[in-house]
């Protein structure tokens, strides 16, 4: 991974879509968050750019975001009740829209590493069975080897570990402003923006030509309340490189939250009188018009983006959420028909399909399209959920648990799963099972509002029958 500079990262993960997502496991961690914006530019999957309207950025408010989207476009939002994680460099890769909320690899209880770095690292990889790199018979004393360690320790989301190891290598060379970048970056997944922005701060005094550490400042000075500086940065980024797409619509939705509509829309059509031919502002473009509920303008120009990129799943996925806003419901249908044309294996595209049909109450085409996916990709918790909500709609509550069943075998710390279960046994009225479904639920997540509402009306009810 480190042989990789921090803009080509970027860069790589900002050309991701739908087309080439491999099967789920993104957002590691999204609910999980992105490297620069990498989301909103590579996976506006539905809507995706309301992930950029939150004043704290995509980490501490994406459920928020999200939540927002599902009501917009009237989706189940279960899949949204997962508790955010946060992402590895390279688990951000290629993935698609709702494994932002998810991974495969759940965080660990992973101990803070102190200044016994070394000693530490060998006793924690012996402690858990894993190699994270071969320390025992290597001295880490050159700074390759601590920025190396530095994102290994990130990959394993031991941040504070991170900054240790690039703190030692910055000691052997304090002018290397990729260093500073990724310990920036690793300040940022722990919420210390001021100290985010110094680095960053010290990596643009190294080099003031960083595209994207101008726009990683940008999303820092946003989250520290400071817009007018944020828009700047973006500004900046984008003198660099006017084709900095994840630049541009951050900075399009910061002067959303502004309240300057106009200025947020000519920043897209600035970029497009540049280049009236790059397919991906056109479905940016879209994207924003469907957020502000212009939905004819919004079909324009994701139509105009189909036109020069007819075969972007993403791009068609995001036309039928603003087909299902005209209220076009069956050409909105048929636009997951043209998409699983082009990729009839796309597990991802099935789901999205099952849930668009829960939306319109067609149950048993939902469950068939859930089944499809499930047979691309059987070890995704989110779709046996999913599933398992059709089947109670359908009444089917046995089957429904079953479902839920699967879904906790691939991850029993999900405190959601316990609580669908819970609903379910209650509605088989095995009362006992079911408080103790919802008590494993609050075990996991105390403040669960509807595990807590669902537990003491059991109680009630529980109470009544004696």
């Amino acid at each position: 991974m480190m042989a990789e500079s921090l803009d080509d990262k970027i860069r790589e993960i900002a050309k991701s879509d739908i087309n080439n997502s491999p099967k789920p496991g993104f957002f590691s961690s999204l609910r999980n968050k992105l490297l620069v914006g990498a989301a909103v530019v590579g996976l506006s999957v539905g809507g995706l750019l309301y992930l950029v309207t939150s004043t704290d950025g995509f980490v501490p408010d994406i459920r928020t975001n999200l939540d927002t989207l599902l009501k917009k476009t009237e989706l189940s939002d279960s899949v949204f009740e997962k508790p955010v994680y946060k992402p590895s460099f390279d688990s951000i890769i290629n993935k698609p829209v709702d494994n932002i909320l998810r991974t495969d690899n759940q965080p660990k209880n992973k101990p803070y590493f102190s200044d016994n770095l070394e000693e530490e690292v060998i006793e924690y990889e012996n402690t858990n069975n894993i190699s994270i790199s071969n320390v025992k018979n290597h001295k880490l004393g050159e700074a390759t080897k601590w920025y190396k360690k530095g994102g290994e320790f990130f990959d394993y989301e031991n941040y504070d570990a991170a900054i240790n190891a690039y703190d030692r290598a910055l000691e052997l060379d304090p002018e290397n402003a990729e260093i500073w970048d990724y310990k920036g970056f690793a300040f940022e997944m722990l919420n210390r923006y001021d100290d985010a922005l110094s680095s960053y701060d010290n990596s643009l005094r190294i080099d003031s030509k960083k595209v994207y550490t101008w726009e990683r400042k940008g999303e820092v000075l946003e989250k520290l309340e400071r817009p007018y500086d944020a828009l700047a940065a973006y500004d900046k980024s984008l003198s660099l490189d006017l084709q900095n797409t994840s630049a541009m619509v951050r900075k399009a939705f910061l002067l959303k939250k502004m309240n300057r509509l106009d200025d947020a829309l000519k920043v897209y059509d600035d970029a497009l009188e540049l280049d009236p031919k790059n397919a991906s502002v056109w479905h940016y473009k879209g994207s924003f018009l469907n957020v502000l509920d212009r939905y004819d303008d919004a079909l324009i120009a994701i139509d105009k983006s189909l036109e020069l990129d007819p075969e972007n799943l993403s791009v068609l996925i995001e036309k039928s959420y603003v087909l299902n806003n005209l209220n076009r419901l069956d050409d909105a249908v048929r636009v997951y028909d043209d998409a699983l044309k082009l990729d009839p294996e796309n597990a991802d595209v099935w789901r999205y399909k099952g849930r668009f049909l829960m939306t319109l109450d067609c149950y048993e085409e939902a469950l068939n399209a859930y089944d499809k996916a499930l047979r691309l990709n059987p070890d995704n918790e989110f779709l046996w959920i999913e599933k398992g909500e059709v089947l109670d709609e359908l009444k089917l509550y046995n089957v429904a648990l079953e479902s839920f069943e699967q879904a906790l075998k691939i991850d029993p710390k999900y405190n959601f799963i316990w609580y669908k279960k819970g609903e379910v046994l209650e509605k088989l009225n095995r009362f006992d099972e079911a408080l103790s479904a919802y008590n494993k639920s609050l075990e996991l997540d105390s403040e669960f509002y509807s595990a807590k509402k669902s537990k003491e009306d059991l109680l009630k009810k529980m109470s009544n029958k004696r």
